[in-house]
């Protein structure tokens, strides 16, 4: 894993009324050392921004991707 990254998680929080908040991911791996485990981190915004965060880890720098604001300091 030292050189993987694995999300896991949902696009809702709140399936039944379609909400996308509260929302949970797993982030496991080293992503070649551009990522260390946390344990909890709250952050508010759209699920892109995990994925932006999990892109600038593997190296690939985009400004955005679909909706997101910012990538996520993890």
């Amino acid at each position: 894993l030292d050189h993987s990254l694995v999300v896991w998680g949902s696009n809702m929080g709140n399936a039944n009324q379609h909400s996308h908040v509260n929302v949970g991911y797993l982030i496991a791996g080293g992503a070649s050392g551009r990522h260390r485990a946390k344990l909890n981190v709250k952050e508010t915004g759209p699920t892109s921004n995990v994925l932006l965060s999990t892109l600038h880890m593997m190296g690939i720098e985009k400004d955005s991707i679909g909706d997101s604001t910012r990538p996520l300091a993890l």
